[in-house]
């Protein structure tokens, strides 16, 4: 910038300030879409995913306690309630399941229901044997059904809901943490911003100063050279 004219220099200075404002609102800008990309995230699956994965696992010990209780009852009134109780828990674990799938984002998300949803039929099928055995007053059969095959597979499925829900939150956890570093990243870069484009003013500031200090320091050197010339003559 030595040999630019006082005018090139601001034009320069200014432009310099611009650009580099420019440039770091368009970082900035990004770090504040991946802020709102990864909150939208959370929104869409991982809070709703993790309230109905905890609702399919609450629903589906409901609905396995409603099988011992079945079989606990010899009054025919009563059994035919728990009958109804079970049918209601079964639809609405099929619309938790409905509710769910549309929450899902990811493939391991995918893969993990897709497995939850595998499981199911066994399970709703041993337990339509049990609860025929109790009909028949078979309780001791009907506990050996439980233990040797309702038991391992409501264990199986049960562990396949909690999957679900620990995804859910080790995704939330995962998008919490990039939100708050991409905060503290838009932070300092704001701050970076602000501090470069001041430390550009100052040095474009010392250099304009210069730009008219020098050259009225040599106009001020030379008139009074020749007023010096002017008195001697006189």
């Amino acid at each position: 910038m030595k040999h630019l004219t006082v005018r090139e220099r601001i034009i320069y200075s200014f432009g310099a300030i611009v650009g580099f404002m420019v440039v770091m609102g368009y970082i900035a800008a990004n770090r504040l879409e991946h802020i709102d990309q990864q909150a939208d995230l959370m929104q869409r699956d991982s809070v709703p995913g993790l309230y109905h994965s905890s609702q399919i696992a609450l629903e589906l010990l409901n609905h396995y306690s409603l099988i011992e209780k079945h079989i606990l009852l010899s009054d025919k009134a009563a059994m035919e309630v728990v009958e109804k109780q079970l049918q209601d828990s079964k639809a609405t674990l099929e619309g938790m399941l409905k509710s769910y799938e549309g929450t899902i984002t990811t493939a391991k998300d995918r893969e993990t229901f897709e497995a939850l949803k595998a499981s199911l039929p066994n399970y709703f099928r041993i337990q339509q044997d049990v609860i025929k055995l109790s009909l028949e007053q078979k309780d001791a059969e009907a506990h050996t059904v439980i233990l040797n095959q309702l038991d391992p597979q409501f264990q199986k499925t049960e562990e396949v809901a909690h999957s679900l829900a620990d995804l859910n939150k080790r995704n939330g956890d995962e998008s919490s943490i990039k939100i708050m570093a991409a905060v503290k990243s838009a932070r300092l870069g704001i701050m970076s911003s602000f501090v470069t484009a001041l430390l550009i003013a100052i040095i474009s500031g010392f250099s304009l100063f210069q730009a008219y200090t020098k050259p009225m320091g040599r106009l001020v050197t030379a008139i009074d050279v020749i007023r010096g010339e002017t008195c001697h003559q006189s």
